[in-house]
């Protein structure tokens, strides 16, 4: 399944049954339909794993009953129309048998499925007509194009991920979650750093980096695009801190930290962004070695920056960073390879 076109960050949690607290870390949105056997093939298979994680109140399920055209397929859309939101419990038990009988209900023509349901299983019609279509069109706009489309764990998966994978998937999050459980915003300032963006604008993100790590360099060539045209449409304001990890080679960042000039906050980042993409060019250097390197090679003045070096570093450690690149966005913290996927996910 082609995955590239599915814009994630369109599909909401509001709309479709829901099974699990509102509060579970992680989210499971499934876009099925009751007719594709391949959807059957999935729920069934990895629904037991699932529903532990929903009993343990680690997971939310957010199931979307999406409508389709295709002949067969739009056969499910009848029953779609006698699932009961206001009862989720119920209505999960009802999606199970629905798959379980789908050879049954699923030979006959349209007409014979609604005598079926109502007849046979006994079902009333819901008022479904609104939320059968404002899911389906919230798919539609978003690039789902099949069935199942699921989105779990920050992948999207269809029938051929096994319990195994996506159990690992889930791990993972978890893992992910807890370590940004650890980090306390609250001890988060407007010091120690340089600040773009206006005061009025919607977010304010802080960002930790270490000049020597190659993850920060990573981190810079994808996320400063973002976050500079983030800034450019108002939409952010952006603190950045440059701290030290202070291992292996970590005081040649911290030499090269001493040439930022804070003063000027446009300048300084696009020095970051300068200094980490020419890292492979100063990285392997002595001290002095990366020093000449910041005033011949890259024309910068010496700025000096020890007492805000020595303050972001005893910020950083308080509001728990433990590695670079570390972002601070909407009252959460992610670091290391998070960081790129925390912007991505919210700007």
């Amino acid at each position: 399944m082609n995955t590239a076109d599915i814009n994630t960050k369109g599909i909401g949690t509001e709309l479709g049954l829901k099974l699990g607290c509102d509060e579970a870390p992680i989210k499971s949105i499934e876009f099925i339909n009751y007719r594709c056997p391949f959807a059957r093939k999935f729920f069934q298979s990895n629904s037991y794993l699932l529903d532990e994680w929903v009993a343990a109140g680690k997971l939310q399920r957010i199931i979307k009953s999406y409508d389709r055209d295709k002949h067969d397929l739009s056969k499910a859309n009848i029953l779609h129309q006698y699932i009961d939101y206001g009862r989720p419990e119920e209505a999960y038990e009802l999606i199970h048998y629905f798959y379980a009988n789908q050879d049954v209900w699923g030979e006959m023509d349209h007409d014979g499925v609604k005598d079926w349901v109502e007849n046979v299983v006994g079902l009333e019609r819901q008022a479904n007509e609104e939320i059968a279509q404002a899911i389906r069109q919230e798919g539609e706009d978003n690039g789902v194009r099949f069935v199942p489309t699921v989105i779990l764990a920050g992948h999207i998966l269809d029938e051929h991920e096994d319990h195994f994978t996506i159990r690992k998937w889930l791990a993972e999050a978890l893992e992910d979650q807890d370590l940004a459980n650890d980090f306390d915003p609250s001890a988060l300032n407007d010091s120690n750093g340089f600040v773009l963006g206006s005061d009025q604008a919607e977010k304010t993100i802080y960002q930790f980096i270490d000049l020597y790590e190659a993850e920060s360099a990573a981190y810079a060539k994808e996320a400063f695009p973002i976050l500079r045209q983030a800034l450019a449409s108002g939409q952010v304001r952006l603190v950045t801190k440059i701290f030290s990890l202070r291992h292996g080679g970590g005081y040649k960042g911290e030499v090269m930290q001493r040439f930022v000039d804070y003063q000027t906050p446009e300048k300084a980042l696009y020095q970051v962004e300068e200094i980490l993409a020419r890292r492979p060019e100063w990285v392997a250097s002595d001290f002095e070695g990366v020093f000449k390197f910041a005033e011949e090679e890259l024309g910068y003045d010496y700025q000096g920056n020890q007492a805000a070096l020595k303050a972001a570093y005893r910020e950083g450690k308080a509001v728990g960073v433990e590695a670079s690149p570390a972002v601070f966005i909407d009252g959460q913290g992610f670091q290391a390879d998070q960081a790129l996927s925390a912007l991505q996910n919210k700007l």
